[in-house]
């Protein structure tokens, strides 16, 4: 099994025209930070394609200021179990 498939969540052909849909980044990571899913939008605004990006670690990904810091919102949302919004 290649490494891209084994870390990719599996989507109904629904849920995934869905989640293409929303012209926002979603991005699914588990808990030691690897990307399960990115859409499309995701893709775009982290100016990588689908395969550079999934089973990556998202900040390595994602390059935002926060990321591997303590203002990191993926790393709050895991710990508190809460939604956070921030913006990047």
């Amino acid at each position: 099994m290649d490494t891209t498939d084994k870390h990719r969540i599996k989507a109904t052909d629904l849920e995934h025209i869905l989640l293409e849909s929303i012209p926002i980044p979603v991005i699914a990571v588990d808990k030691d930070f690897n990307i399960l899913f990115i859409n499309s939008a995701g893709c775009d605004w982290c100016k990588k394609e689908f395969e550079e990006a999934i089973g990556k670690k998202c900040f390595n990904v994602i390059e935002a200021k926060c990321c591997s810091s303590s203002n990191c919102g993926i790393k709050e949302a895991m710990d508190s179990g809460k939604k956070i919004y921030r913006s990047l």
